[in-house]
């Protein structure tokens, strides 16, 4: 069956993770399926800065170029995955600028 291989991965990666994080000096919470936040940490580590820091800087970028975005989750699960697939996101973080 082909949609055998595409199942073919630990459900743990599944498992909704609510996570505390302070963006831009708010604390906020998001609750991402674990994958996602594997994900983001890749990124935060590789860019040397905490989780907080990445997602604020996400959150600045993103505003100065759609203005405002209804669904900030959604947007780090695409954002990931994008990262992910090596379709990196055409968008700057505000330390780039």
């Amino acid at each position: 069956m082909l949609a055998r291989k595409y199942c073919d991965f630990p459900t743990e990666l599944m498992k909704p993770v609510s996570r505390s994080v302070r963006v831009n000096g708010l604390s906020t919470c998001f609750r991402l399926e674990k994958i996602y936040w594997d994900i983001i940490i890749e990124i935060a580590n590789n860019e040397n800065i905490s989780i907080g820091a990445f997602i604020s800087q996400l959150d600045i970028a993103i505003r100065l170029k759609e203005h405002d975005i209804p669904n900030f989750s959604g947007f780090l699960r695409v954002m990931a995955t994008h990262y992910s697939t090596d379709i990196k996101p055409e968008i700057k973080l505000a330390a780039e600028r």
